[in-house]
């Protein structure tokens, strides 16, 4: 599952409440429900441990910078 919430309509509970429905979804459907975010992104890991989701196992990712090829020959 991945939520992003637009600025201005942060502090609002809005990405909790829509995980909280996701997560009671799959609970109904029989799924698991699978969240994935960063470790230092406190606002979600404050929703997974209110939701009493647990961590499974983590990894590590990178950014790489993309350039643009040029025309060069």
């Amino acid at each position: 599952m991945y939520v992003e919430t637009v600025e201005q309509y942060r502090s609002k509970n809005l990405a909790q409440k829509l995980a909280h429905t996701y997560v009671r979804n799959c609970f109904t459907n029989l799924f698991v429900p699978y969240l994935d975010f960063r470790e230092e992104n406190h606002p979600s890991v404050a929703i997974a441990e209110y939701l009493g989701c647990t961590t499974v196992f983590a990894y590590n990712s990178y950014m790489l910078p993309i350039h643009k090829k040029s025309n060069a020959i």
